[in-house]
């Protein structure tokens, strides 16, 4: 039995996001997905709905049957997502809604819209896990805590809360430009040398707060990789 390649799933992945997701998923007769991801050009797409479209168009088959005549979730679709080379990661419960905008046409729009829906509620998680709290001060002033990623969002649109920490918003920009630094072993703060101001000085050695749910607990291995390109 053919199996789509990965130029057709391709092509499904970008009708996805020219349709925005909602239309794409009803139009198809499927749902959002719950405990998985497909990430494909640095945004996240339900894998069973892609690869079950992109299967029932290279069989020739109606591709707007859903579930009635497609593939479970699951290994049955994402072993053969992967072995095209595509990239599936397991989706924390909190993440839902996380992914591609809807009404997305270009690239410029795309980013913006993801930027205002997905960060914020991004946000909202940090501020949920770090109980209202930025993780380095202890400020509790919300209108300055912003949602850090660990790894740039310009890599890829990781939402995942281990990739992210809630900061005041002028730490966050020092940490975006690594003159705050915290080390992958201790979770403690590093401050560059050419910061000479006083406040920031006295966060040397501080410890990051670590969050209430273990799940969005920093990741180290991206802690190292940023460590390690400074070091």
């Amino acid at each position: 039995m053919p199996n789509p390649t990965r130029k057709e799933v391709a092509e499904v992945i970008r009708e996805c996001r020219r349709r925005g997701l909602t239309n794409f998923l009803s139009l198809y007769g499927y749902q959002q997905s719950t405990k998985y991801d497909l990430i494909f050009e640095r945004h996240r797409y339900p894998p069973k709905a892609i690869y079950n479209v992109a299967r029932k168009r290279s069989l020739g088959e109606d591709d707007k049957t859903g579930d009635e005549r497609g593939l479970s979730g699951g290994r049955a679709v994402n072993d053969p997502l992967r072995r095209l080379g595509f990239n599936i990661v397991t989706k924390d419960a909190l993440e839902i809604g996380l992914d591609v905008p809807d009404g997305a046409t270009d690239d410029y729009a795309e980013r913006s819209i993801a930027l205002r829906r997905g960060q914020a509620k991004f946000r909202a998680l940090l501020m949920h896990v770090y109980s209202g709290r930025c993780a380095v001060t202890g400020c509790s002033v919300s209108a300055v805590l912003e949602a850090c990623h660990l790894r740039p969002y310009s890599d890829i649109a990781d939402y995942k809360l281990s990739n992210g920490i809630l900061l005041r918003a002028d730490l966050h920009t020092l940490f975006d430009l690594n003159l705050i630094r915290i080390n992958p072993e201790t979770l403690t703060v590093i401050v560059d040398q050419s910061i000479g101001d006083r406040e920031y000085k006295l966060l040397e050695g501080k410890s990051v707060r670590e969050p209430n749910r273990k799940t969005a607990a920093l990741d180290r291995n991206i802690l190292k990789i940023r460590w390690e390109a400074r070091v």
